[in-house]
């Protein structure tokens, strides 16, 4: 039986589809991770289930929201149903390393315990995602595919997906077609780190000096997204094919990072400005001081975008 550890302050969850915020409260047991929001109306339970993953199933990752500096994902499932992910956000970035420690800590012990006892898990990640390959459902929006359209089936995680999902296309082979969120996980899997059994000490990925080694390129810039609201920071795209968010150029740690394959650059009519594109739903234009600084960023970060960035001479 679950045993209730204790209840997160309330946080705010980004929606996938318009970027709107909702509030969200976690509940943290010795193997689940709940997910709820606050009922309105009166006279009915006080909070509503939104979200349910098994502590086993379960990873969380960096942020990657260049506006809502204070992010992170939680990606998993419940051990039966289908894997999911969820983007939250708190006001500090004190906030968002004591609750992603405490997060990290029941799927340490959740698996310490599974490991001990020698109990198996009724499902994994991989077993869901083939699930999801015969489904006659997206995996990720779960829309219905009509009779003569059977969706399109990622050669690396097997899920089907419909063309929204799947994002553009990067192969014309049919078996070899990669989908966007995979693009993005590729090469990946050290930089956004899981919480760990085999460390009891998460690694901020975050803690890299600004003036640190693999530079490709960096400058100050002004950029805005969905927020409408302009920013100003100092970019640094490294050959680990990340983009680096500063306040300043002397920074210790960045407040943001960005994984650039699968991202789209593109000219932009107004001055010295050009957009970056994520996935399908995230965007932001980015200006720079000067067209020769503006041709460097888009060359620069088209070539992380395909992941063919090669190590700076200095470095």
């Amino acid at each position: 039986m679950a045993t209730f550890n204790q209840i997160a302050f309330i946080l705010q969850k980004i929606s996938s589809t318009t970027e709107k915020t909702e509030e969200r409260t976690i509940f943290l047991f010795n193997d689940l991770i709940l997910l709820a929001c606050e009922r309105k109306m009166i006279g009915l339970y006080k909070y509503r289930l939104r979200a349910v993953f098994h502590a086993c199933h379960t990873q969380v990752c960096e942020g990657d929201n260049l506006e809502r500096e204070h992010s992170f994902y939680i990606r998993g499932s419940d051990g039966n149903g289908p894997s999911r992910c969820v983007e939250l956000y708190t006001d500090t970035q004190k906030d968002k390393n004591d609750w992603v420690e405490s997060i990290c800590a029941v799927i340490e012990d959740c698996r310490a315990n599974s490991a001990t006892f020698g109990g198996k898990l009724k499902s994994s990640l991989s077993e869901t995602n083939n699930n999801h390959a015969e489904s006659r459902n997206c995996a990720d929006c779960d829309s219905e595919f009509s009779l003569f359209y059977r969706g399109i089936k990622c050669g690396k995680c097997k899920r089907k997906l419909c063309k929204k999902c799947f994002g553009r296309y990067r192969t014309e082979s049919k078996h070899n077609r990669i989908c966007e969120s995979c693009v993005k996980n590729m090469g990946f899997d050290t930089i956004r780190r899981s919480a760990s059994a085999q460390s009891n000490v998460r690694q901020n990925v975050l803690a890299v000096p600004a003036q640190g080694k693999g530079v490709l390129h960096a400058s100050k810039v002004k950029f805005r997204g969905s927020l409408g609201k302009v920013f100003e920071r100092y970019f640094v795209v490294r050959n680990d094919f990340c983009l680096y968010s500063y306040n300043s150029c002397n920074d210790e740690c960045a407040l943001a990072m960005l994984p650039l394959p699968g991202c789209e650059v593109k000219l932009c009519g107004e001055r010295f400005t050009f957009s970056l594109r994520v996935g399908s739903r995230r965007m932001y234009t980015i200006t720079v001081e000067d067209e020769q600084n503006q041709l460097r960023w888009m060359a620069v970060l088209d070539l992380a975008a395909n992941a063919q960035l090669q190590q700076s001479p200095d470095n």
